[in-house]
């Protein structure tokens, strides 16, 4: 064999195991990269379902910021809302504390009130007690003296009421203490509105004085001793006592209102009666209209005045409000229950109890009929029966025959 044929053979040889070798490299490749390739599949489908969760996590954390930022908002919102209402809630505690304090004082004064109420009602009913004997002693001594002729005679016109008694104690009214009331505390001019002069004198004469009945007074006519109920008392006395019964308050509402009044008012005093009583008010006429002010009726055109005070019932501890009739009140009581927060001057209508407005001026009719249903229950029947002033008086039979002369 020659020598180019055994390099022949030996390259073949190196050739095929050469291609053996690069067989079995590239069958080991190949498993490697189908290897590869599953993996890489494998990373591939986790990446998009890593890329997936991302994006989902992505917007899940938008969406938590975007809350978060309203959330923020939201907070800072309440937390002013908590400082502001944190702020009113210290404001209303502090208040609250004072006022508990107030209410504990109000509470003990109106404890001490009730018990001194309690002690003067016991005083009164005591009193009462001995003035009931003392009448009858004074009744016992009128029987045993009749020597008095000179006293009575003074005393009898007084007494005896009539139309000129009217007109004598209305001309006698015009005195320096009417026109220091009505000028300097009331601070009235004549230019004041009627319905204010009337009201303010009304409300003057009802916290300053005392509605008192007359008591049995004797008095000497036709040379024989009798005894009557009433009197009159002129203003200067009622002014200084401080009471009177209801013909001496209107003949003070009569001589107050008179400094006052302006061109085309007139005043008069009028009378209601039936069969067993009389009673005695002021009538007001401004511009064409009326108005009755009748202070122991506690009334003036349209309102009856009362004094609500509030009162704790102790069998079941809660505050009632019982209001008082001002006429038969002493002043300093009346005063002090106001003055003191314990009562509260209201004016309401005798029908219903309702809220009433005074100081209003109607037609004679409507003032009339109201004032005498005012009086319905205590004087069945009644009508006006006169009017006074202080230059003439006139009688009437009847209510309507007084309205007839009245309108002219």
């Amino acid at each position: 064999m020659e020598k180019k044929d055994v390099v022949f053979i030996f390259t073949a040889i190196i050739l095929a195991a050469l291609l053996l070798a690069s067989s079995l490299a590239y069958i080991g490749i190949e498993e490697d990269y189908s290897s590869l390739s599953g993996k890489y599949a494998r990373l591939e489908s986790r990446y998009g379902d890593l890329l997936k969760e991302y994006t989902a996590l992505v917007n899940d954390y938008q969406e938590l910021e975007r809350r978060l930022s309203s959330l923020f908002i939201e907070y800072q919102k309440l937390e002013s809302d908590h400082k502001r209402l944190q702020g009113e809630y210290d404001a209303i505690k502090e208040e609250y504390g004072a006022l508990a304090v107030k209410n504990q004082e109000l509470e003990s004064r109106y404890l001490e009130q009730e018990a001194r109420y309690l002690e003067l009602n016991a005083s009164y009913i005591g009193l009462e007690r001995e003035y009931r004997e003392l009448k009858g002693n004074y009744t016992a001594l009128g029987e045993k003296f009749s020597n008095i002729e000179s006293k009575l005679e003074a005393m009898s016109l007084r007494v005896l009421i009539s139309g000129e008694a009217l007109k004598i104690v209305l001309n006698q009214s015009r005195i320096k203490e009417v026109d220091d009331v009505v000028y300097r505390e009331l601070r009235f001019s004549p230019g004041s509105s009627p319905s204010t002069k009337a009201v303010k004198i009304f409300e003057w004469i009802i916290l300053n004085t005392q509605y008192v009945s007359d008591q049995y007074h004797p008095y000497y006519l036709d040379e024989s001793i009798d005894y009557a109920w009433e009197y009159l008392q002129p203003v200067n006395e009622t002014l200084g006592l401080g009471r009177g019964d209801c013909e001496d308050l209107a003949v003070l509402a009569y001589a107050m209102l008179r400094p006052v009044l302006t061109e085309g008012e007139e005043l008069y005093l009028v009378i209601l009666e039936n069969a067993w009583i009389r009673h005695v008010a002021v009538l007001y006429k401004s511009g064409g209209l009326f108005l009755i002010v009748d202070p122991a009726g506690n009334y003036v055109s349209d309102g009856m005045l009362v004094l609500e005070v509030a009162m704790r019932r102790a069998d079941v501890n809660e505050l009632a409000v019982v209001r008082l009739v001002p006429a038969g009140l002493s002043p300093s009581f009346k005063l002090r229950l106001i003055e003191d927060g314990f009562a509260e001057p209201k004016y309401v209508r005798l029908r219903d109890g309702l809220p009433a407005t005074p100081g209003k001026f109607s037609g004679i009719e409507e003032v009339v009929i109201n004032w005498i249903s005012h009086w319905r229950e205590d004087m069945p029947g009644a009508y006006i029966s006169m009017v006074a002033n202080e230059t003439y008086t006139r009688t009437f039979s009847s209510t309507s025959e007084f309205i007839g002369w009245i309108k002219g």
